[in-house]
């Protein structure tokens, strides 16, 4: 019995290392360019924006939608995320932290690569669906009401209706100015009324 047991752990692994070789291969595809994928106990995915390296990770209990959305994400960061992006940032906005572009950037990135590939659409629905259940955003930690602005828009931007999020009236125009963001000098403004904002 233990050795059965072992047997099937072991074809799980191998399944699991073979489902993400695929969509490795799917992710270069998609990004139209031969990046270097990185698969490993990562505690999320991640793009290097120079050194062109998607991470993905190898969670036991990573589903097809969830890896599907980390892949597209990223992907959207390859296709339209400037490669001195972050350098543009911080020469821009000297001692503001990154995770605010980084924020408003996700909220454009994940609209264009939904808008360029329409089956993906499904994946991002069912990837933040089960994302969500997991509680992989930490809603049981902090209150909403106690959250800073930024984590709120990530979290509205991520989750959408599933959550009550609540934004005064002018927390809601820098909302609909980021959702409305087209381009990454756009994204940069955005930055700016939220910067005074906060």
């Amino acid at each position: 019995m233990i050795d059965q047991d072992r047997k099937i752990r072991t074809i799980t692994d191998a399944e699991r290392l073979m489902k993400t070789e695929v969509k490795s291969m799917v992710a270069k595809l998609l990004s139209k360019e031969d990046v270097t994928i990185q698969r490993g106990d990562f505690k999320t995915a991640s793009f290097d924006l120079k050194n062109r390296i998607l991470k993905l990770p190898l969670w036991k209990d990573i589903t097809n939608d969830e890896l599907d959305l980390f892949i597209g994400h990223e992907v959207s960061h390859a296709l339209n995320t400037p490669e001195d992006g972050i350098d543009i940032f911080l020469e821009r906005f000297k001692g503001v932290p990154f995770s605010i572009c980084n924020v408003v950037e996700d909220v454009r990135i994940e609209r264009l690569i939904q808008k360029e590939y329409p089956g993906l659409i499904r994946s991002f629905k069912n990837g933040y669906d089960a994302l969500y259940k997991k509680d992989f955003f930490g809603l049981e930690d902090v209150k909403m009401e106690d959250r800073g602005f930024v984590d709120r828009l990530n979290i509205h931007a991520k989750l959408g209706s599933r959550v009550d999020i609540p934004f005064n009236d002018e927390e809601q125009v820098l909302v609909d100015a980021a959702f409305a963001a087209e381009t990454y000098d756009d994204v940069l403004n955005v930055i700016e009324k939220i910067v005074e904002y906060i």
